[in-house]
């Protein structure tokens, strides 16, 4: 009986089995071969250390396996492929970002050279979000590829991911004028332009682009929200259109087109194209929280307040709680009767913008209306007790003081461009001394607000403006012992237009935002708006008139969303017709009245509107009675700028001018 011999396996064959076993990736197999041919005391080649190595660390447990390759092995073992291949691509593809970060930065010890490597790095460090690491390769890369415009978006990106938005807004001008229009760098440099605030930078991209030609709807969306950020809202309306012709429609275009429609300020246009794009993006995405804000106001708008409820609603549940889009939701619930919830909204609204008067306002006339008149006159105190708090101790010195504050008061460009061009004084003073006078005239008009509702027990103080009033009682004295109606602007210092009356002994009522439960003495004489319903305003005026009373009516303003807005001087403008019809059906005569600067003291121009016909039917006489007050309207606004106010009522609907 013979026994078996132990054959010894020659060291190639030990070799070319490992090799194999590495390509097949059986790493096991791979290791025990690699292990008995060392134990042959055979030295290994470079490459079959190299495989060695790479053959423990895909072999390894853990999820994050040490990384111990050597540069100089890499280098000596020619090994670039080998690392690609067997551990670059699987950890890419298996998602291990860790793992395939520290493999990259050993490649790359040993060739620092290879950019597609440093790019690969650069993005595995961002998407775990190490982006001072990230940063710093992708500009090692670009550094080393100069020409390659790819690494200069991908710089700007990393910068805007890492939120570092000025750093990425420089480098998105640098790198403007090497653009191709229609490339993806494109929208890279549009989207740090516009978060770095440089919308026009990025609108002179978007005019340049041919929605035909769009790779994508990304590019499309972006172009038409630079148009939009740059105030190009009829250019943005047709990019977003031609997008949409062109097969690029999403969601996000819809909303900027809604956007751009509501900029425009055109009742026609966000009742039809503004309604017909954000339903069609809220069909697209209907839980998303921004086009459903956008829905809910363009329906508003459109006077569907019931339509707008359930669109603003959810765009609150979905944290869209903006102060903005909280109000929209309160007014629609308001406009739809459910004054309880408004009122709950307010009190909420409230508590995230504490300093903000206009919604104390709102809030108290939603209070009130919901019966609870007793939470409304502790918000209303409360906000006079802030308000006066910040007053001068005299209105003198609160006067004197305005100069200090022109800065505070924000009028946007729109209203001054179109106001200079009407200016019939623009040739005789200097537009910087026309715009200190202009924001002088806003600040003096608020002062006297806040001294009659805060300062009441010092209200005289503020009296000493007056100028002699006589003219005014001369113009007035036809309409004494009668009723009439008061047609105003939102011009001059308009808060000082009911002591004038009251002053002229001319019993008035004043259809104004001042909630009923007010303090000020003037308060008596409000119809309010904020606390009672169209119907009950407009029984209201007709009542007084009936019982002699003037009827105060601003023609040019209204709290409502979506008021009538007409053509006039090349611009949309709120105009209601109500202040004509009450003349009309009461059978009273009217005036256009609107207080105004002259000389440092206040003064009034008081100018007769056309009276009825015998016979004449309300249409031709609302037609007649129109021009006469805008043609007093266009002198207001041709006279000195104190006196053109530049907030609320018609200066509401003014937009830049294509």
């Amino acid at each position: 009986m013979s026994t078996a011999r132990a054959v010894a396996v020659p060291q190639a064959t030990l070799e070319n089995q490992a090799r194999k076993a590495f390509a097949r990736e059986d790493w096991q197999e791979c290791l025990a071969a690699f292990e008995a041919v060392v134990e042959t005391g055979a030295l290994l080649t470079a490459p079959d250390r190299l495989m060695l190595e790479i053959a423990g660390i895909r072999s390894a447990d853990a999820d994050e396996p040490e990384i111990g390759l050597d540069a100089a092995l890499i280098r000596e073992a020619k090994g670039e492929a080998v690392i690609r291949r067997y551990l670059v691509k699987p950890f890419h593809k298996s998602g291990r970002l860790s793992t395939l970060a520290a493999v990259l930065e050993k490649l790359l010890v040993a060739y620092p050279h290879l950019v597609d490597a440093r790019r690969m790095l650069a993005s595995a460090l961002g998407r775990l979000q190490r982006w001072d690491e990230a940063i710093a390769h992708v500009d090692t890369a670009a550094a080393a590829a100069p020409d390659d415009i790819s690494l200069e978006a991908s710089r700007i990106q990393y910068r805007l991911l890492a939120r570092q938005i000025a750093a990425a807004a420089d480098l998105a001008t640098h790198l403007k004028p090497r653009l191709s229009p229609k490339s993806r760098e494109a929208y890279i440099v549009m989207m740090a332009l516009l978060r770095g605030g440089l919308a026009r930078e990025a609108a002179e991209i978007a005019v340049a682009l041919n929605p035909a030609d769009f790779p994508a709807p990304h590019l499309a969306a972006i172009a038409t929200e630079a148009l939009v950020a740059a105030d190009m809202t009829h250019k943005a309306i047709a990019m977003g259109e031609a997008a949409i012709a062109a097969g690029h429609d999403s969601g996000v275009i819809r909303a900027h087109l809604g956007e751009a429609i509501l900029a425009t300020g055109r009742p026609q246009d966000v009742a039809s194209r503004g309604v017909e794009h954000l339903r069609a993006g809220v069909e697209r995405e209907p839980e998303h929280g921004r086009i459903n804000a956008l829905y809910g106001e363009v329906l508003l708008r459109a006077g569907r307040h019931e339509d707008a409820v359930l669109p603003l609603q959810k765009a609150i549940a979905s944290e869209m709680k903006s102060p903005k889009t909280r109000n929209l939701y309160a007014r629609a619930l308001r406009y739809s009767g459910r004054y309880e919830e408004c009122a709950d909204q307010y009190v909420e609204l409230l508590r995230h913008a504490p300093e903000s008067w206009s919604t104390h306002r709102q809030a108290v006339g939603a209070l009130c209306q919901a019966g609870r008149r007793a939470d409304a006159s502790n918000v209303f105190k409360a906000m006079i007790t802030k308000r006066a708090a910040a007053l001068a101790p005299t209105f003198e010195e609160a006067l004197s003081g305005l100069d200090n504050k022109l800065d505070s008061a924000k009028i946007p460009q729109a209203r001054l461009e179109w106001a200079w061009r009407l200016s019939r004084d623009q040739n005789e003073i200097d537009r910087t001394e026309w715009e200190r006078r202009a924001r002088w005239g806003l600040l003096a008009d608020l002062l006297i607000i806040d001294w009659l509702e805060c300062r009441e027990q010092q209200a005289e103080e503020a009296m000493t403006l007056l100028a002699d009033l006589t003219p005014a009682e001369e113009a007035l004295a036809p309409y004494r012992g009668r009723g009439f109606v008061v047609a105003t602007a939102h011009v001059g210092p308009m808060f000082s237009g009911p002591i004038l009356l009251e002053l002229l002994g001319l019993p008035s009522r004043w259809v104004a935002s001042t909630p009923s439960i007010a303090d000020a003495h003037y308060a008596s004489s409000v119809i309010s708006t904020s606390d009672q319903t169209d119907s009950q305003v407009v029984k209201a005026c007709l009542k007084a008139l009936d019982a002699h009373y003037a009827v105060a009516i601003a023609v040019d303003g209204s709290g409502r969303i979506g008021s009538p807005t007409i053509r006039f001087e090349g611009q949309d403008i709120t105009y209601s017709g109500f202040a004509a019809r009450a003349a009309h059906r009461a059978e009273v005569p009217s005036i256009f009245y609107a207080p105004r600067w002259h000389d440092g003291r206040i003064e009034c121009m008081v100018a007769p509107l056309p009276s009825p016909l015998p016979n004449e039917d309300v249409l031709p006489f609302a037609e007649r009675w129109r021009a006469a007050y805008l043609a007093n309207l266009r002198t207001c606004l041709a006279g000195p700028p104190e006196n053109l106010r530049f907030a609320g009522g018609l200066w509401s609907c003014i937009r830049p001018i294509p």
